[in-house]
C-alpha cells in the first residue's frame, strides 16, 4: 500500500480556495490533463455522489465523490481505470482526500490518496515506481491553483 500526501498555501480564505479546488472540470484541467463530470453531485454539480473522469494522457481515472463539506474537504475513490496503461493496472484505491484548513497566509491545502498494486509478485514495485509521478502531478496541480489565487 503507497500513500501520497502533497501540501500547498493558497492565499485565498478556506471557502475561496474550496470553490477553486471543488470544480473538478476547472482544477483537473490543463496541458495533459483533462477533467469531465459524468453524473453532477446529488446536491450540487461538484459534489457528493457526483462522478469524474479524468483523462491523464494514457490512463484514465473514473472516480466518484464519496465525502463533500464545505468548505472544509472532499473525498473520491477510483472506481475504474481505463485508457492504454489503466486497463493492466490492477489498482486498489483505498481513497483520496482534499483537506483544507485555516493558515495565517490563507488556507492549507493536504492531499492525500491511499492505493495498492494488486498485480501479483510486482504490484510493489510498482506502487513505488508510479508514486513519485503522482506526488509530482499533485503538486503541479496544487502550485497552478496556489498561482491563480496570488
Amino acid at each position: 500500500m503507497q500513500t501520497i500526501n502533497v501540501s500547498q498555501t493558497l492565499t485565498l480564505e478556506p471557502e475561496q480556495a474550496f470553490a477553486l479546488i471543488a470544480d473538478h472540470e476547472r482544477f483537473l484541467s490543463g496541458g495533459a490533463l483533462q477533467c469531465r463530470i459524468t453524473q453532477p453531485g446529488n446536491e450540487e454539480k461538484n459534489g457528493l455522489g457526483a462522478r469524474r473522469v479524468v483523462n491523464a494522457k494514457s490512463i484514465i481515472f473514473v472516480e466518484d465523490i464519496v465525502a463533500f463539506q464545505r468548505p472544509d474537504h472532499y473525498e473520491y475513490k477510483i472506481v475504474e481505470l481505463g485508457g492504454s496503461v489503466g486497463r493492466f493496472l490492477a489498482l486498489d484505491h483505498h481513497g483520496g482526500r482534499v483537506q483544507l484548513q485555516p493558515h495565517a497566509d490563507g488556507t492549507q491545502v493536504e492531499w492525500t490518496s491511499t492505493f495498492s498494486v494488486t498485480t501479483p509478485l510486482i504490484g510493489r514495485l510498482i506502487e513505488r515506481m508510479i508514486a513519485p509521478g503522482i506526488s509530482k502531478a499533485f503538486s503541479k496541480l496544487l502550485s497552478r491553483a496556489a498561482n491563480q489565487s496570488a
